[in-house]
C-alpha cells in the first residue's frame, strides 16, 4: 500500500517501551517464576532488584548484555545453576548480591575484571572450587563467600616491614667504613 507509514514489527511496541526502563525494584514483592532471557534486552537497565522473592531456575546468560547495570540483587530466592560468566561484561556493576540461593559450580574468573565492584555477596549457596584473589576480589572478606563448599583462599602476603632507622653509632660506623679510618 503506497503512502502508508512503515512500522517496525521486529519487536512488539510494548517491548520497545520496556527497553527504556532504567530501574526495576521488585524486591520483596512476593514474585514467583523464572528469569527470562528477554531481560537481557533491557539495555538501559541500571538496577535489577528482585531480592527476597521466590524466583527459581537459572540466571540467564543474557543478563551479561545489561552493560549499564550498576546493581544486580537476586539474593534470597531459589535460583539454581551456575553464575554466568557473561556477568563479567558488566563493567559498571558496583553491587552484586546473589547470596541465599542454591547456585552451584565455580565462581567465574570473569567477575574479577569488574573494577567498579564494591559489594559482593555470594554466601549461602553451593559454590565449589577456589576463591579468586586477583582483581576486585582482593577487596572482599571471607564473609562474602561464607557457607559454600569453597577452598580457603591463599593467605594474603604480610604487609611490608618498614625499614628501621639506624642508631647514631651504626651511622657513624657506616660513615667511617665508607671513608676509611681517620688518620692520626
Amino acid at each position: 500500500m503506497s503512502g502508508s507509514a512503515k512500522t517496525d514489527v521486529s519487536q512488539p511496541p510494548v517491548m520497545n517501551c520496556f527497553v527504556l526502563v532504567q530501574n526495576s525494584d521488585l524486591g520483596n514483592a512476593n514474585l514467583a517464576g523464572q528469569l527470562v532471557p528477554q531481560l537481557g534486552q533491557l539495555t538501559n537497565l541500571q538496577y535489577l532488584e528482585l531480592y527476597s522473592n521466590n524466583v527459581t531456575g537459572i540466571i540467564p546468560e543474557e543478563l551479561g548484555n545489561l552493560t549499564n547495570l550498576v546493581s544486580l540483587d537476586l539474593y534470597l530466592n531459589a535460583l539454581t545453576g551456575h553464575i554466568p560468566t557473561t556477568l563479567g561484561k558488566l563493567q559498571q556493576l558496583r553491587f552484586l548480591r546473589l547470596n541465599n540461593n542454591s547456585l552451584s559450580g565455580q565462581i567465574p574468573m570473569s567477575l574479577t575484571t569488574l573494577t567498579s565492584l564494591q559489594v559482593l555477596d555470594l554466601s549461602n549457596n553451593k559454590l565449589v572450587g577456589g576463591i579468586p584473589v586477583n582483581g576486585s576480589f582482593s577487596l572482599f572478606t571471607p564473609i562474602s563467600f561464607a557457607n559454600n563448599v569453597l577452598n580457603n583462599p591463599p593467605p594474603a602476603p604480610p604487609p611490608p616491614i618498614p625499614p628501621i632507622a639506624p642508631t647514631p653509632s651504626e651511622r657513624l660506623f657506616a660513615f667511617t667504613t665508607v671513608l676509611g679510618s681517620p688518620h692520626l
